[in-house]
């Protein structure tokens, strides 16, 4: 992968997205919070759940502020 940015995160919330093929998933990572924007399928795939250690990996491009 070209993304060098990862950050060690749990996952706080995950709620439904205005568009309702994405989901928003809240990322606490240390004392910082991010939020992730998804479809929901990957979501699903992924099995992920409120609680789950994962990597937040951020491409430069991709951030929005």
């Amino acid at each position: 992968t070209s993304i060098s940015n990862r950050l060690d995160s749990c996952i706080t919330c995950i709620e439904p997205d205005t568009d309702p093929a994405m989901v928003l998933v809240h990322l606490a990572c240390g004392s910082d919070q991010l939020v992730a924007r998804l479809t929901s399928r990957s979501a699903n795939q992924l099995n992920l759940q409120v609680g789950n250690k994962v990597w937040a990996q951020i491409k430069s491009v991709a951030v929005v502020r």
